[in-house]
């Protein structure tokens, strides 16, 4: 069986999960369990060194992938134009594949494409969120000054009222931000 061509099964019903997976014959478990490895990898996308304006280049997800996430919908930025990648080193985005993309599950809405700095890693820090220690069991590096990460939008916000929020990507930063925070707040933060 090929793993590039895999599907989760069927839809399981009754006991606890784990109960309901014991149940499944040795293939249906290995089937299962490839499918949630391919699930991983696939949402592990690999950074690609590229010299373009926008700086880092990561590979981009099947467009499988991208369909479930979006709907079907391409995703646009805050300047109406097609999503631009937000940064891969460290590897960012709600989905972890280099976009700050939003979806259902998202309810922290990590639209706004941001560059790092010492200030407001401090600042996201006193108020609970601390990005800059690395979390190993969540496989986060941790950030620091220069760093793309695609930001909750209301963080952001925060900060900027706070007078300490960082520059943005408009090209990468996804036009959900806009239900929180103003075109004209993300244009005079954009990155020059």
């Amino acid at each position: 069986m090929d793993a590039g061509t895999l599907k989760p099964p069927g839809k399981i019903t009754g006991a606890p999960y784990i109960f309901r997976f014991m149940r499944l014959h040795i293939r249906e478990q290995v089937s299962v369990l490839l499918f949630v490895i391919q699930s991983i990898v696939a949402g592990i996308a690999t950074c690609v060194l590229a010299p373009e304006a926008m700086g880092q280049q990561c590979e981009r997800p099947s467009e499988e992938t991208r369909m479930e996430k979006r709907e079907g919908s391409e995703s646009q930025n805050v300047l109406g134009q097609p999503l631009q990648q937000c940064g891969c080193n460290p590897m960012t985005g709600f989905y972890r594949d280099g976009f700050c993309e939003t979806g259902a599950r998202d309810r922290g809405s990590h639209t706004v494409c941001a560059v790092m700095t010492e200030e407001f890693l401090t600042f996201t820090k006193s108020r609970g969120n601390d990005l800059s220690t690395p979390a190993p069991h969540f496989n986060f590096p941790g950030l620091k000054s220069g760093d793309r990460w695609c930001l909750c939008v209301s963080r952001w916000k925060e900060a900027y009222d706070a007078g300490v929020a960082p520059q943005v990507i408009l090209e990468a930063t996804h036009e959900g931000a806009l239900l929180v925070a103003g075109l004209h707040e993300l244009q005079e933060s954009r990155v020059k």
